[in-house]
């Protein structure tokens, strides 16, 4: 799993993936790619990770959470 970051993630997958697969030929390979920061997820599910490990009990996801970027450090 990695972030494209600047990069369009439907390019960018199908060639990681095939340099993937050619590296370990015999072992199955999967990619995610985040389409800008894989923290984006996280903010995206706010909802569903209410009150779990110290967070609020109610949270709510911004409108636009992979126009969020810098994540780790907020």
């Amino acid at each position: 799993m990695l972030d494209a970051d600047d990069d369009c993630p439907a390019t960018m997958g199908p060639e990681l993936l095939k340099r993937a697969r050619a590296a370990v030929p015999h072992t199955p390979v999967g990619l995610v790619l985040a389409k800008c920061e894989f923290e984006a997820w996280f903010l995206a599910s706010a909802e569903s990770l209410a009150g779990r490990r110290g967070l609020p009990d109610v949270l709510s996801p911004p409108a636009n959470p992979e126009s969020i970027r810098g994540q780790k450090s907020g």
